[in-house]
């Protein structure tokens, strides 16, 4: 059992279309951690946004495929609405491959169907410990784009960051086209990709009839990740650089300094042996 004591009440929002297993969660946990989980229940998105407009929800917990408003859908709604709150994704991954390039990001707790109670039960532990501590906090676009990719979903989503728009186009979870303000096609899908912080909206259609990119995903989400990696290291080295700059700068001032006081101190010195001079005549 995942080891980790809850000491102030949290409350944990469930969203699934199935009523039967929100009812036996809900039976489980409120029976076992009664004075310590408060929880929350909703069968699709639309009534899961109002749960997190009326209430302090710590942990999401959400089925992907839902009426009315799915799983995708709510993700794109908290992430501008709720960007801070961690979610615990109910899915299929369908390959041991996909659940570990999801891992990789390490933005969604996630739970593979079929699961046991006790399961689902660490893994809100585990998700409330992580956002207890500050960690597992929301969740990235990369991660996002991966979801969209399994469920095959065809849509436009639309990225909003630093006063700006852009564009991802997908069609049966491939996604086919980008754009920026500047960019299209995989430069703009590259720069998109780096984004650290981004909201979200998401269309159920896709609006780009021809097709731009031909690159699978997860080797974009590579290329993205090695080119970040690399833009850090030129700024470590730039700012090493300043550093170094920093310490020639205060050393010059240092050796100008010290000739200006030995220079001062010979011109005493000289003024002296002349008084002395002349006093002696």
């Amino acid at each position: 059992m995942y080891n980790f004591r809850i000491t102030i009440m949290k409350e944990v929002l469930i969203v699934d279309d199935f009523t039967p297993t929100l009812k036996s969660i809900k039976s489980y946990l409120s029976g076992k951690y009664a004075d310590e989980i408060m929880v929350y229940l909703a069968e699709n998105g639309e009534q899961a946004t109002k749960m997190l407009n009326a209430n302090e929800i710590d942990l999401v917990v959400t089925d992907i495929g839902m009426p009315v408003m799915d799983g995708l859908d709510l993700l794109a709604y908290m992430s501008k609405k709720h960007p801070e709150i961690p979610v615990i994704i109910m899915t299929s991954f369908g390959t041991p491959q996909i659940e570990e390039r999801l891992k990789e990001f390490r933005a969604f707790l996630y739970l593979e169907k079929p699961f046991d109670i006790t399961t689902l039960e660490e893994k809100i532990l585990e998700g409330l410990k992580a956002e207890t501590e500050g960690h597992v906090k929301g969740f990235s676009l990369p991660s996002f784009l991966q979801l969209i990719q399994m469920e095959s979903k065809t849509c436009t989503l639309k990225v909003f960051y630093d006063n700006n728009k852009a564009t991802l186009y997908f069609k049966d979870g491939a996604l086919i086209g980008a754009k920026t303000p500047d960019k299209t096609g995989k430069e703009a899908a590259l720069e998109i990709l780096s984004l650290e912080k981004a909201e979200i909206d998401i269309d159920g259609k896709c609006r780009e009839f021809e097709d731009e990119i031909d690159i699978p995903l997860h080797y974009l989400l590579l290329e993205s990740a090695r080119l970040q990696d690399e833009k850090k290291k030129e700024n470590k080295e730039i700012n090493k650089d300043e550093e170094i700059n920093t310490l020639e700068y205060e050393l010059v001032q240092e050796i100008e300094n010290e000739l200006f006081a030995l220079l001062n101190l010979n011109i005493a010195s000289e003024g002296k042996y002349l008084a002395e001079e002349q006093s002696f005549q």
